[in-house]
């Protein structure tokens, strides 16, 4: 029957990739009620036990991230192989390969370009030709610890530790890590012996919230916050762990502003001012990471949404207020304001206006002005005012002089 069944199938093609996902998708869901989740766990283990097979010497994992598959391959004993390489000039390959042992720096090669001899392991994975190798040092877990400090030493803020990697080379190592799902990303590379001399770099992608509504931004206070410390000028004081061990500490300097992190810094406080007129309106708007604004809409959105939080109140006597009202016949509406009693005198003046909010002109509340005790002065002659002209008013303080500005709610 075995012989039967054997030269039937002769002559017909094996299972394509597609066919055998297809046949393990059913094996794996079929009619059960219950998905075996496990599975996956499993899958990636009987594939690292049967690498590991192939050549003992050599440890294996597996990953699949974002359709990719990745093997991880180290050792802890010396493995002689060859490596016949194409793609690539022998002295740039040599001077790229001395980067790997002086710094943990990393090659990748298409793996059509690459042939291993003297380990059945590399054989079976350089043959995928859709493939690539990276040679590397050794990827160690390590955790990034923040802790920022304000310029009077009084206050304290520590930021979410930092996870990630460091690699390292006979001359220097270097650490790659991220925080806030991967929002923000932090790396550096040390110098042996030259650690005070160690500058990081920090990137964060803000094209995550693209097309995300403003009050929805995920991680958006720490990311705030992290930005508008180091604008203050707080000094930020890092320590690098390996298994709660301490490997490297700086010393609390504050952080050079660089136009980058400034226009970051300006981009996130305007996103906050948005995010506060956002809530105050009840209005959704898209992030845009690309958003234009000039000097005034900037300023226009940062005052409307110290408004729309905390009405302004002042009794500062330097501060100065006009307005230009039409006059009425002879002027009597002039007038009267005039000869008003100052200690009487409760002045509102409504004013419209509009703001910029990541590209959409948004319609504020009515601003309110209320001025109280002032004394009305007009630099024109009442005789030369004729009806309908457009006067200015100065409104001088006096004792008991007090403004308040607020929007109508």
């Amino acid at each position: 029957m075995a012989i039967e069944t054997a030269r039937a199938e002769k002559g017909k093609r094996l299972p394509s990739d597609t066919e055998t996902i297809n046949t393990l998708t059913t094996a794996l869901s079929g009619k059960a009620t219950d998905l075996p989740v496990r599975a996956v766990t499993n899958i990636h283990n009987a594939v690292e036990q049967a690498l590991q097979n192939l050549d003992p010497r050599f440890n294996v994992n597996s990953s699949r991230v974002n359709g990719e598959t990745h093997f991880g391959i180290t050792t802890n004993e010396k493995v002689p192989l060859t490596l016949e390489i194409g793609g690539i000039s022998k002295d740039d390959f040599l001077d790229r390969y001395q980067s790997v042992i002086d710094h943990g720096d990393e090659i990748k090669i298409r793996s059509d370009h690459v042939r291993v001899t003297g380990s059945g392991l590399f054989e079976a994975i350089s043959q995928d030709a859709a493939g690539a190798i990276t040679i590397s040092g050794n990827k160690i877990a390590a955790k990034q610890k923040l802790l920022f400090v304000s310029p009077s030493k009084s206050h304290q803020e520590a930021f979410d530790d930092i996870d990630g990697v460091i690699v390292v080379g006979t001359k220097s190592f270097s650490f790659s890590g991220s925080n806030c799902a991967g929002l923000l990303s932090f790396a550096y590379k040390v110098e042996h012996g030259l650690e005070s001399d160690t500058q990081f770099e920090m990137n964060l992608k803000l094209d995550q919230w693209d097309g995300v509504m403003i009050l929805d931004l995920p991680y958006f206070e720490k990311v705030f916050s992290f930005f508008k410390r180091l604008s203050e000028g707080w000094s930020l004081f890092a320590t690098l762990e390996v298994d709660g061990n301490v490997v490297l500490r700086s010393e609390g300097s504050p952080i050079a502003q660089t136009p980058e992190t400034k226009n970051l810094a300006d981009l996130l406080y305007y996103t906050n001012c948005a995010r506060v007129v956002a809530r105050a309106l009840n209005i959704d708007v898209l992030f845009n990471s690309n958003v234009a604004f000039n000097q005034q809409q900037y300023r226009d959105l940062d005052d409307a949404a110290q408004l729309l939080d905390i009405p302004f109140v002042t009794e500062d006597k330097k501060a100065k207020f006009s307005s230009t009202i039409r006059a009425d016949k002879n002027a009597q509406n002039i007038r009267r304001f005039l000869e008003a009693d100052p200690q009487q005198s409760v002045l509102k003046l409504p004013e419209n206006s509009t703001v910029h909010v990541f590209g959409e002109v948004i319609e504020l509340p009515t601003k309110i002005i209320v001025v109280e005790k002032v004394q009305a002065l007009v630099k024109t002659d009442l005789e030369n005012i004729c009806e309908g002209d457009l006067v200015t008013i100065d409104w001088l303080p006096v004792d008991g002089f007090r403004v308040t500005i607020c929007f109508e709610r």
